[in-house]
């Protein structure tokens, strides 16, 4: 039996070390890009929150003992910019998503475990999910904490499954 399968997970975590080290100037620490949602309250600025995810097989369903498969992994994160006041919060909130957005675009994969690569799919890879809003950790009160935008990442990845000793003989 061979060990299980962890591929989102090699995907999600590489993603959230890539950006770490390539993005200090807004993510310096480890726990501002995590899947704690109680590390935002750690102190910083900038903060992206990674939630469940899901995923989709890209390659044809048609050819069962083909074993080569494309996968389409799609990543939320919740990106947070603490709030001070609007003035001085959304050109804060505009240059994130910006060095966000050309961080992504420019970087064209994503190498982890030594020999797996992981591809960006180009056209989907980076979409806010609706227009920002303010999040307010009491509803009671009158000034925000952060400006909250919901992304998606799309990444592609070529996975090779092994042949199963069942599939083999039948």
């Amino acid at each position: 039996m061979s060990p299980d399968p962890t591929y989102l997970t090699d995907v999600r975590t590489s993603l959230m070390a890539y950006i770490v080290a390539t993005m200090p100037t807004y993510f310096a620490h480890d726990w501002q890009v995590s899947i704690n949602e109680k590390d935002k309250w750690e102190g910083g600025d900038y903060f992206l929150i990674f939630q469940p995810s899901r995923w989709s097989l890209a390659s044809p369903l048609n050819k069962p003992l083909h074993l080569d498969k494309t996968i389409m992994w799609t990543l939320n994160a919740n990106l947070y910019v603490r709030f001070k006041d609007l003035k001085h919060s959304w050109p804060k909130y505009e240059q994130v998503m910006s060095s966000l957005t050309y961080w992504f675009f420019s970087n064209p994969g994503l190498s982890f475990n030594g020999n797996t690569y992981v591809k960006w799919c180009l056209g989907t890879n980076l979409i806010p999910t609706a227009d920002p809003v303010f999040w307010f950790k009491n509803k009671a009160e009158s000034v925000p904490n952060f400006i909250y935008q919901t992304l998606r990442f799309t990444i592609t990845q070529k996975v090779s499954f092994p042949l199963s000793v069942t599939a083999a003989t039948a």
